[in-house]
């Protein structure tokens, strides 16, 4: 049973978990580039596959 103020609340948390999927869920390579630029830095090393087929991140 929800309080009477539960419906705001839960209607808020839907839409920030739809608006931080949508952030996540997608590929960000301008976030990529503006990072690069920004700090002057530029990735080193094994990329994420790399890793995984190394077995480097497993559970």
């Amino acid at each position: 049973m929800h309080a009477e103020g539960d419906h705001g609340l839960i209607a808020m948390l839907v839409g920030f978990d739809r608006q931080l999927g949508d952030l996540l869920g997608g590929d960000q390579p301008a976030f990529s580039a503006a990072t690069r630029e920004l700090l002057g830095w530029e990735p080193s090393g094994p990329t994420l596959i790399e890793d995984l087929e190394a077995g480097y991140c497993t559970s």
